[in-house]
């Protein structure tokens, strides 16, 4: 897995819980630095957790950047803004489902048990 989060704090405790449940997981610092590890190896990542609001490139246009690549890969996106209008612009973009801030055990459990069923333009609310 990969999470692309710009503030060094919630990266590393998003890395702490995904690791805690058994999972491995590398980290991004923005849009860019997480579309240049995907792009190097697309089929790497079996899931991405991409915070939206970023400096550098932010998640949505990280997103199109690899959607328009043809990388399938599920981004989920990560935010501390829950709003319908965010929402609509993670879809949009190509993201799958919607996950707020902050990540909870519960939460990454639920979202790792639909990963598998996940498409890119699933609606599914975490």
């Amino acid at each position: 897995m990969l999470v692309v989060e710009d503030s060094q704090s919630c990266r590393e405790l998003t890395k702490k819980i995904v690791q805690h449940e058994g999972y491995e997981v590398e980290t991004a610092r923005d849009g860019l630095e997480g579309c240049k590890m995907v792009e190097s190896d697309p089929g790497r990542y079996h899931l991405v957790l991409m915070d939206v609001v970023m400096p550098v490139m932010n998640g949505i246009v990280a997103t199109e950047r690899l959607r328009k690549q043809g990388i399938s890969v599920p981004i989920v996106p990560l935010t501390g803004v829950p709003t319908e209008e965010m929402r609509q612009d993670c879809e949009l973009a190509g993201m799958t489902g919607y996950l707020t801030k902050p990540l909870t055990v519960p939460k990454l459990r639920i979202l790792m048990k639909q990963t598998k069923s996940l498409g890119s333009s699933s609606s599914t609310d975490f």
